[in-house]
C-alpha cells in the first residue's frame, strides 16, 4: 500500500510591519504585492498553500497559533498544525 506525500507550503505574514512603516504585504514591487511575489513561486511547487498570521479572500488561512501576536514562531506552529490535522501523510 503507497502512501500519497503531499507537500503544504506555508507563507508567514502576520506581522505588525513596525520598522516598515505600513503593512509590507500590501506594499509592491514591480505591481506585485510583496505577499504575492513568493505566493506565485509557492503555488507551483507545493499541493496546498496556506497563508498564516493573516485573514485573506484571496487564498485558505489560518490564525497564528497558540494566538495571535507571538510572530513567525506562531505562523510556523499554526502550520505544522494544519499539516497535522489534514493528515499525516501531508509534510511542511
Amino acid at each position: 500500500m503507497a502512501i500519497e506525500m503531499r507537500l503544504l507550503g506555508a507563507l508567514i505574514a502576520g506581522g505588525a510591519s513596525r520598522r516598515f512603516g505600513s503593512d509590507k504585504a500590501l506594499a509592491t514591487i514591480g505591481g506585485v504585492s510583496l505577499i504575492d511575489h513568493p505566493r506565485g513561486v509557492l503555488e507551483a511547487q507545493v499541493d496546498d498553500l496556506v497563508l498564516c498570521g493573516r485573514p485573506s479572500n484571496r487564498m485558505r488561512w489560518i490564525s497564528d497559533r497558540p494566538a495571535p501576536g507571538l510572530g513567525p514562531l506562531g505562523g510556523l506552529n499554526a502550520a505544522l498544525a494544519d499539516a497535522r490535522a489534514r493528515g499525516d501523510t501531508t509534510r511542511l
